[in-house]
């Protein structure tokens, strides 16, 4: 389903790839530029949390987990780190962003498509897992949408304008998910199937319209030739 190439790139889409992460001092000033932006700092940082935080952090998840950066039109556009959270059950949790510039064209849905793939198909994980860490219905609708579902909230685990405030946690099991395909699956195969057999009937009317009409059609012939062939005069008859 993704054959990465000679150099680890995977294509997600059209116009747009995943590259292994870190090979390009660009790949980090991308995801720094990207922190700063006010609109994703205001969504991402709270009390004792900055950006050197957060940096800190995603070198520690890329230690024993591994990342992507996203090219769209060869143009950086987003970045994927999977931190191993568990090795049994092996369990890992994602972490990343995507330009505000490609929000509602589908890119998203790609990224966490391959992601599940990897989990799931690759490293034969047991499960994913996603964290908000402060309200944020974008992102949570986002890992919603794409399967995760809401597992519980985790009370008073940060400090967010100096009151103690919950982390919400979202979940996808292997069995879940492989669930979810089989139904899809068994969807796709049944609307084909439905599609077939329409396609059959119509074909076996259509066949059955031209049959009739080809009968009508030599019958009228037959009668044609068996007809005396009488001249039509518009002469008036003399008495």
């Amino acid at each position: 389903m993704y054959i990465p190439d000679k150099l680890g790139r995977v294509a997600i889409g059209k116009d747009t790839f995943l590259a292994p992460f870190g090979y390009f001092e660009e790949d980090y000033k991308f995801v720094v530029n990207f922190l700063r932006s006010p609109w994703v700092a205001k969504r991402t940082f709270h009390d004792n949390f900055d950006e050197n935080a957060l940096l800190g952090c995603y070198s520690d998840y890329l230690k024993n987990g591994i990342g992507w950066i996203a090219f769209h039109k060869n143009k950086r556009c987003a970045f994927i780190i999977l931190e191993l959270v568990s090795s049994s059950p092996l369990i890992y949790s994602m972490h990343g962003g995507l330009s505000r510039a490609l929000y509602g064209n589908g890119q998203a849905k790609m990224a966490i498509d391959f992601i599940k793939y990897y989990v799931f198909d690759v490293m034969n994980g047991h499960k994913l897992e996603a964290y908000v860490l402060r309200p944020n219905n974008l992102l949570s609708g986002y890992y919603a949408r794409s399967g995760l579902a809401k597992e519980c909230e985790m009370q008073d685990r940060i400090m967010l304008n100096g009151v103690p405030s919950p982390i919400t946690i979202y979940g996808l099991t292997k069995e879940t998910e492989y669930g979810r395909r089989r139904k899809q699956g068994a969807i796709r195969a049944n609307t084909s199937t439905t599609s077939s057999s329409a396609g059959t009937g119509t074909g076996s009317r259509n066949k059955k319209n031209s049959s009739r009409k080809k009968r009508k059609g030599r019958s009228v012939s037959r009668r044609q030739r068996n007809k005396p062939n009488v001249q039509r005069s518009n002469s008036v008859p003399v008495k």
